[in-house]
C-alpha cells in the first residue's frame, strides 16, 4: 500500500477513535428518535418493548463510555474496568431476578386455564370446576376502575354469600353477571329478589364459569339447599365460547398458559417500570370506543363491544349449552323444582340507540343494532326453553325500556356487566316470574314478611 494511502487510513482510524463516543451517542439517539417518526409499537404509541430494552441498555453503555472519555487519560483504564464490571453485574442481576420473578409468579403463585390465571391465595384448583374461590376469602375494593367499591366475601363453599346458609328457596346459578363483583352484595338481583319477596336466596355465580361448570355447581351445591326454584343466568357474549373452550380441553389436568412473551410482559417488574414511563396503549379496543349520549344531556366516551353471532362462532358451545340446560331442567323436574332461564343481553344491543356516530361505519353498525331483531342465541335459547316447557326471561326489552328513562346505570361503564339499574330490572323480571311460577310459595313468604 502506498505511504499516502496508509497515512490517510491511519488518520481516519485515529479520527474515528477520537469521535467514537459521540458517534455512539448519535446512534443511541437515533434509536430513540426513529420510532417517533415511524411508530412501530404500543409503548408511548411508537415503541416496541424490544426497542425500549435495547434503548435503555445502549443508553447506559453510552453513559459509561462518556464518563470514561471525560476522565483524565491516566484514570481511564481503571475507571473503565470498574464501571464495566458494575454495569455488567447490574444488567445480569436485573435480568436473572426479572426472569426468576416471572417464572415464580407464573408457576408457583397461580394456576392456569386457557390464558386465565387464578392466584392461589384467592382460589382453589378443582378437577371438575377448574377453579373456585377459597372459603372465607374476602377483600374490599373495586372489580375495575369504573365499578362500585364493594366488600366481597365468600361462604363455606366459596360463593358470594354470608356464612351459615343451609337452605334456600331460590338458588341462582351463573357466571360473573350473577356473582356481580362490580356492585355491593345488597344491590345484586339475587339479594333484591330476596328482599322483595321475603325469600331465602343463595348466589352460586362465579366469574368465567360456562354451562358445564354451572351444571356441576347445581349438582354439587345447589340441590343441597332444597330450593323451590333455580334461576340459571345465561350471558349472551361469552357463555357459548366458555362452553366450547371447556368441552375442547385436551389435557384438563395440565395448565394452559398464554405464550411466554405475553406472560413476560404481564408479570415482569422491568416491563412494569417501563410501562409507567412509556404508557402502553391498548390499541386493539380503540375501534370500540364511541361517543355516547347520556340521559343527563352530557356526551361521554364509552366502550361498546361488537355484536357477534355466538351460535355461529361457537357451534359446539351452543350444543353443549343446550344439553346442560336440558340436564338441569330434568334434575329440577325430578325434584319438583322450577328451573327459570334468565338471558342477559350484551350492553351494545341495549345502548346502541344512544351512540353518536362519527363515521359512516359507526352509523351503519349501531343503527343496525338498534333496529335489529333478537339475536340468534336469544331466539335459539327461547325456543329451546319453550320445548322444555321451561320459563325464559329475556332482559333485552326491559333494559331497553329502562334506558329511555336513564341509560347511565344499566351497565358498568366500559364493561358489559350490569350496574345498579340493570340489577334492579333483572330482580323485577325474576320476581314477576317467580310469582307466576310458584304463587303459593311467594304468597306464603310475603305473608310471613308482613306479619314480622
Amino acid at each position: 500500500m502506498p505511504n499516502g494511502s496508509r497515512q490517510f487510513l491511519t488518520t481516519c482510524v485515529r479520527s474515528l477513535k477520537a469521535r467514537r463516543v459521540p458517534l455512539f451517542g448519535f446512534g443511541v439517539l437515533a434509536w430513540w428518535i426513529v420510532p417517533l417518526i415511524r411508530p412501530r409499537g404500543p409503548y408511548a404509541e411508537c415503541y416496541r418493548l424490544l426497542d425500549l430494552e435495547i434503548g435503555v441498555v445502549a443508553t447506559l453503555i453510552w453513559a459509561v463510555c462518556a464518563l470514561v472519555a471525560a476522565a483524565p487519560p491516566a484514570r481511564r483504564r481503571p475507571l473503565a474496568l470498574r464501571l464495566t464490571v458494575a454495569l455488567g453485574a447490574l444488567l445480569i442481576t436485573a435480568v436473572i431476578c426479572d426472569l426468576a420473578y416471572v417464572t415464580w409468579t407464573v408457576r408457583a403463585r397461580r394456576f392456569w386455564y386457557y390464558g386465565q390465571d387464578f392466584p392461589y391465595d384467592a382460589h382453589l384448583n378443582d378437577p371438575e370446576l377448574v377453579w373456585k374461590f377459597r372459603p372465607g376469602f374476602a377483600y374490599e375494593g373495586r372489580a375495575n376502575p369504573f365499578s362500585h367499591k364493594v366488600r366481597f366475601q365468600t361462604d363455606e363453599n366459596g360463593f358470594r354469600n354470608p356464612r351459615g346458609i343451609t337452605q334456600a328457596d331460590v338458588v341462582f346459578v351463573g357466571d360473573s353477571v350473577t356473582m356481580a363483583a362490580e356492585v355491593p352484595e345488597e344491590a345484586t338481583f339475587v339479594q333484591k329478589t330476596a328482599q322483595t319477596l321475603g325469600l331465602r336466596t343463595v348466589n352460586l355465580g362465579v366469574f368465567g364459569y360456562g354451562p358445564q361448570q354451572e351444571l356441576a355447581v347445581l349438582k354439587r351445591y345447589g340441590l343441597a339447599y332444597e330450593p323451590r326454584a333455580v334461576v340459571w343466568q345465561v350471558t349472551e357474549w361469552n357463555d357459548c365460547e366458555d362452553a366450547e373452550r371447556y368441552a375442547q380441553r385436551k389435557q384438563p389436568t395440565r395448565p394452559q398458559l398464554k405464550p411466554w412473551v405475553e406472560l413476560y410482559e404481564s408479570y415482569s417488574p422491568i416491563v412494569a417500570g417501563l410501562e409507567k414511563i412509556f404508557k402502553r396503549k391498548g390499541a386493539s379496543r380503540e375501534n370500540d370506543l364511541v361517543l355516547f349520549q347520556r340521559s343527563d344531556g352530557l356526551v361521554d366516551k364509552q366502550y361498546l363491544w361488537p355484536v357477534v353471532d355466538e351460535v355461529a362462532k361457537s357451534p359446539q358451545g351452543w350444543q353443549v349449552t343446550k344439553r346442560a340446560i336440558a340436564d338441569a331442567h330434568a334434575l329440577c323436574r325430578e325434584r319438583g323444582i322450577a328451573l327459570i332461564v334468565l338471558f342477559v343481553p350484551l350492553h351494545s344491543r341495549v345502548l346502541s340507540s344512544y351512540v353518536l356516530p362519527r363515521t359512516e361505519a359507526e352509523r351503519t353498525r349501531f343503527s343496525d343494532q338498534a333496529s335489529a331483531p333478537p339475536s340468534t342465541l336469544e331466539l335459539a335459547l327461547a325456543e329451546h326453553c319453550r320445548a322444555l316447557d321451561c320459563p325464559f326471561i329475556d332482559l333485552l326489552p326491559a333494559l331497553r325500556q329502562r334506558a329511555t328513562t336513564c341509560n347511565m346505570h344499566l351497565y358498568i361503564k366500559h364493561d358489559p356487566h350490569l350496574d345498579l339499574d340493570g340489577h334492579d330490572e333483572a330482580a323485577k323480571a325474576v320476581t314477576a316470574c317467580l310469582r307466576s311460577q310458584d304463587a303459593t310459595l311467594v304468597k306464603s313468604k310475603e305473608a310471613d314478611l308482613i306479619r314480622r
